[in-house]
């Protein structure tokens, strides 16, 4: 028998305790709960599905649909049009916020119109994913700014990193590379005013990676409930 724990119920350690214990958490847990049980009677439709086994990214992804935040960017709204991406992105690390006390409280920014550090981008994503360790370019100490050409070429590189690591993408992704048609895959995703060697804004690069990679439920990535 499955038993779903949400609010103050659930098992935390005294540290962790200081943030679940606050109503907006508290709410989102009950919510997650809620949209696990759903998301399990769902699928124990088609197949037998225990609660244990289903993936992490499965009801987040259902949370996200019904704007519910997984990350407390404060700065960016459900309303920004790219506001699932930059949500998932933040929950893979690849791009992350910055925490600031304010008063009693805490919150945490996500910058969306600032720019992009190479060197800290590909350090960031190398934590996501290994296998990119051997495709990053930038040497230690040289953290140069993103532009948006560039920022292609990193994508290109987790892709091949993906590839040789989980076989994680059809092949057609890698032909959308080798294209080089760039303005196409930027207008496409919904991103305006395409210019090569700008730099590129941290809301630009979180909704390229969603709207062609999609880490945040590549195969070989997926994470179960007990976080394997």
């Amino acid at each position: 028998m499955d038993l779903l724990c949400a609010k103050k119920g659930i098992s935390v350690s005294n540290i962790v305790n200081g943030t679940t214990r606050l109503q907006p958490v508290v709410l989102l847990t009950g919510q997650a709960a809620g949209m696990l049980a759903a998301k399990a009677a769902s699928l124990s439709k088609h197949k037998k599905m225990k609660l244990r086994n289903i993936f992490v990214w499965l009801v987040q992804d259902e949370l996200l649909k019904a704007k519910s935040y997984l990350m407390p960017f404060t700065d960016v709204k459900p309303v920004h049009l790219h506001w699932e991406a930059i949500q998932k992105i933040g929950v893979t690390g690849i791009l992350r916020g910055t925490g600031k006390a304010e008063g009693w409280g805490n919150k945490m920014f996500f910058y969306p119109d600032s720019l992009v550090r190479t060197e800290e981008t590909e350090a960031n994503i190398t934590d996501f994913l290994p296998d990119y360790s051997k495709w990053k370019i930038n040497k230690a100490g040289e953290d140069s700014l993103l532009t948006v050409v560039a920022a292609f070429g990193v994508l290109e590189r987790f892709y091949n990193a993906a590839q040789e690591g989980y076989h994680a993408y059809p092949s057609v992704i890698g032909n959308v590379f080798k294209s080089g048609n760039y303005e196409k895959i930027w207008n496409n995703i919904g991103l305006k005013y395409f210019q090569p060697a700008r730099h590129i804004k941290r809301f630009e690069l979180a909704a390229l990676f969603d709207g062609l990679l999609n880490p945040f439920n590549m195969k070989g990535k997926n994470i179960s409930l007990q976080g394997k």
